[in-house]
């Protein structure tokens, strides 16, 4: 079985997706549970967008979210919140 794709990224623990994204998977895998991300934590798996906070390329324990979008995923895992925008 093919590893999921990697999402590039700008740099470690950056994600290239919106917060709003549809996250369908987590990774559970409890060697996979780091206290930060690390590298790209969103990949493709089954077609669709999947977190693995360890950034692994394969040997997860997929679980579904229900549809949750990357900023409550990452919520649930206690990742922080972008700074916000300083526009006016």
């Amino acid at each position: 079985m093919a590893s999921p794709a990697r999402v590039a990224t700008d740099g470690p623990a950056r994600c290239p997706l919106p917060l709003v994204a549809v996250i369908e998977h987590l990774c559970a895998k409890p060697e996979h549970q780091l206290p930060q991300d690390v590298g790209s934590p969103v990949v493709l798996h089954a077609g669709a967008w999947a977190y693995c906070p360890a950034g692994a390329a394969d040997d997860h324990d997929w679980r579904a979210t229900g549809g949750r979008t990357l900023a409550t995923v990452r919520e649930w895992l206690g990742r922080p919140s972008p700074a916000p925008s300083l526009t006016r």
